[in-house]
């Protein structure tokens, strides 16, 4: 895909350097939608039909409620995981494919609907609590982008790279706000991180644990405490070590009373089996 302003003698080139065929947006690459500009529901229109052909296969089928609930948790609700662990569908697309599940699992009779005798909240719920542990998509969906974000946070990928040369030039990626003109799964990480970074605390091993910005206080990052940290502080926990102990006096030097107070009943050196 390339501009619509792109010369065709650059196209060809691109052609010919990379083997790479042209095609018109949207397309499907790995099984997720490409495409410029915003996002519409008929980009995945794929996902939806996926899940209602599986249905149609089983139409002909005398399935009980356990074993339809076995072919949803299973089968159905399996389909969109890989699409959805790279990017979030539309909440209609979800809704469409909450909608085909409902009636393969509650059934039509005569060309209507049945009743649905409980709802998803419930029956989400473990078997201990009365549910029967079908997985709500707007959960699973919702853990895929703290799975993303944790992916992003922790390890060190070719996509985390990107994302930060493009994004995190000027601020770090806690204290980064939403911003316009930004990618979609940027945009979704931006809007739940404040949930999401909230569960994570860091463990101190080798010392490369953001002193700043990461939680390793287990009670919020050090900067919520101070008002002169800027955003590109790039400071690591291993520049306050001597000989695996803190440097108290570096510490009294940036450190307001508050901010000590909270890093003091911490304590942090190089013995901790685990963590960064």
């Amino acid at each position: 895909m390339v501009p619509e302003n792109t010369p065709q003698e650059n196209i060809a080139m691109i052609r010919e350097v990379t083997g790479f065929n042209q095609k018109v947006s949207p397309i499907t690459y790995l099984g997720c939608p490409l495409y410029i500009g915003g996002q519409r529901i008929i980009y995945y229109s794929d996902l939806v039909a996926k899940i209602t052909r599986k249905i149609s296969g089983w139409q002909s089928r005398m399935l009980s409620f356990g074993g339809k609930a076995t072919m949803v948790k299973h089968v159905l609700q399996s389909i969109p995981i890989h699409t959805m662990s790279a990017i979030s569908p539309p909440k209609t697309t979800i809704r469409y494919m909450k909608q085909a599940i409902d009636d393969f699992f509650w059934g039509w009779d005569k060309e209507k609907r049945k009743y649905h005798w409980a709802s998803w909240d419930k029956l989400s719920l473990p078997y201990d609590e009365g549910g029967i542990g079908v997985r709500k998509l707007k959960d699973i969906c919702t853990s895929l982008q703290i799975k993303q974000w944790w992916i992003f946070r922790s390890k060190l990928t070719l996509w985390g790279q990107f994302l930060r040369a493009k994004y995190c030039q000027r601020a770090h990626p806690v204290d980064k706000k939403l911003d316009t003109g930004q990618s979609l799964i940027w945009n979704f990480m931006m809007r739940n991180k404040g949930n999401f970074e909230t569960q994570i605390k860091w463990k101190i091993n080798s010392g490369n644990t953001s002193f700043w910005w990461d939680d390793w206080l287990g009670e919020g990052p050090l900067a919520s405490y101070c008002t002169h940290v800027t955003s590109l502080n790039t400071t690591k926990i291993s520049q306050f070590l001597v000989g695996g102990t803190r440097n108290e006096t570096m510490l009294g030097k940036l450190l307001d009373i508050k901010a000590r107070r909270a890093s003091s009943t911490k304590p942090y050196g190089r013995n901790d089996p685990k963590g960064s």
